[in-house]
């Protein structure tokens, strides 16, 4: 997969074609660049792939906002990070840097700031490797913004999960009923099953499980909040946190996010 650079701001060269060489798993040109630079290994483990969370507005309004959230985090990475190469493609913002990164506090700030969204792939310890996580989280990037909707950032292993509910439509409608069955006893239930399920959803994908996060988050009372997790719980049979039926309830959450 190749990425075309967006040619209307002046970003570094060496940091545009380093980053183009990784993560298209050029490794004779990457190697190249390194050795230019004196540098006679691969030092970088993390991958940023950041892109904007609506693709709705107009592309040049998108890739303002991405150059807008470059110049922050070169600022920073600049301050605090000894290997960060950085550089805004055709719609991403991409990263490539060391064990050293940013701390997530001031990554989160940037992303919400620019209402941006961001793969944060680690560790990975090798140009395939990092040409492999790239491909792999294309595929499914615009997915996960869909399904961690409250969220910044998301790992690897979110993405992973990401990539079994597109298996999972892949299979057909079959298969995506078989896994929203568990939700079955909510959507019969009279006049409250979609705010249940919407409940339950910023309560397991949005907060953690954190019954005053989610409140915060619907501006509920916290006894409200519990009242609806309650009623949940007695209409579906199960404890919300036991586990593997909570492990179905959470895809069952995630998948009805990605048919929205």
């Amino acid at each position: 997969m190749t990425l075309k650079l967006w040619n209307s701001y002046e970003f570094d060269s060496f940091s545009t074609d380093l980053i183009s060489a990784v993560i298209n798993g050029e490794e004779m040109e990457a190697g190249r660049l390194l050795r230019q630079r004196g540098q006679g290994g691969f030092p970088y483990r993390a991958l940023w792939l950041i892109t904007p969370r609506s693709q709705e507005e107009s592309y040049e309004h998108r890739s303002l906002r991405l150059v807008k959230a470059y110049k922050q985090l070169k600022t920073l990475a600049d301050q605090r990070v000894h290997s960060c190469h950085l550089a805004v493609f055709d719609g991403l913002l991409v990263g490539i840097m060391g064990t050293e990164c940013l701390q997530a506090e001031e990554l989160q700030a940037a992303l919400l700031a620019h209402d941006l969204f961001c793969a944060q792939l680690q560790p990975l310890d090798s140009i395939a490797a990092f040409h492999q996580a790239f491909v792999r989280a294309m595929e499914v990037l615009g997915m996960a913004a869909r399904v961690y909707q409250q969220a910044s950032l998301a790992s690897i292993q979110e993405l992973r999960f990401v990539e079994e509910l597109k298996a999972l439509m892949d299979r057909g409608q079959e298969a995506v009923d078989e896994a929203l069955w568990v939700l079955d006893p909510l959507q019969d239930a009279p006049d409250k099953g979609e705010m249940l399920i919407a409940t339950l959803s910023a309560y397991l994908i949005d907060c953690g499980a954190e019954m005053e996060r989610t409140a915060s988050l619907l501006f509920l009372h916290r006894n409200t909040v519990k009242y609806r997790l309650q009623k949940a719980e007695g209409l579906l049979g199960f404890p919300l946190l036991r586990l593997p039926s909570s492990m179905a309830l959470y895809r069952a959450l995630a998948l009805l996010r990605l048919k929205s």
